[in-house]
């Protein structure tokens, strides 16, 4: 239905179009903007389900929820469709909000619908290239060592955006000794890590700079 016909006369809300709907869905990534919960997915039932809420700040109509003096039918029928006026919300946040109005203002949600997209758009534009030196840590228990395969690694860096400037630095920690792993072993094994990864930064000129990001898996 177009926006600038009324959904029902008798309360006088304006919908909101499909399309912009659509543009709501996709810019909060399909999670609700207050609680975070996935909107894409009934985890209870374990399918996939669309059921999130596309929730205005201002309302569809003057006399709804934060509405106020100046908030007029042209008003409400300019901010129906503004993607700026509108947030998804899971629908016990959406109730929330329109229950309890005035301890929701607009200029509270306003942030948080901002605050969210720009956490969304920072993920979203990470660069791809994002380097990072893969580091297995591997413990031995019980005369057995615990190992992790290199690609299994490199195969979730990747996942998370992460590209592996080097081979894997692999940090075997050693047998305790009769004291058990006591304050000395740890010591012993903070100085292996340590230069483990100061070699590595020294084969490659100090590529890296002072802090270079790593990806650790392994204990």
């Amino acid at each position: 239905m177009n926006a600038k016909k009324k959904a029902d006369d008798s309360s006088g809300r304006f919908n909101t179009s499909p399309e912009v709907r659509t543009l709501v869905w996709i810019r909060a990534a399909g999670h609700c903007e207050l609680c975070g919960t996935d909107l894409t997915h009934d985890f209870r039932i374990g399918t996939t389900m669309k059921w999130g809420e596309v929730a205005h700040i201002l309302p569809a109509s003057p006399k709804g929820p934060r509405g106020n003096a100046t908030h007029s039918v042209e008003e409400a029928l300019a901010r129906t469709n503004d993607s700026e006026n509108l947030m998804l919300l899971c629908p016990g946040c959406h109730d929330r909000v329109d229950r309890d109005g005035d301890n929701y203002p607009e200029d509270d949600l306003s942030g948080l619908h901002s605050a969210c997209l720009t956490r969304i758009r920072l993920a979203a534009s990470t660069p791809g290239e994002e380097r990072a030196i893969p580091v297995i840590v591997q413990s031995q228990h019980h005369q057995t060592l615990v190992a992790i395969p290199a690609q299994a690694l490199l195969t979730a860096m990747s996942a998370e955006g992460l590209t592996a400037q080097c081979h894997p630095v692999t940090v075997v920690f050693p047998e305790p000794s009769s004291r058990g792993r006591d304050a000395g072993y740890w010591q012993a094994i903070k100085d292996l890590i340590t230069e483990k990864l100061e070699a590595g930064l020294a084969r490659r000129g100090g590529q890296f700079g002072d802090k270079p990001a790593l990806a650790m898996v392994g204990l």
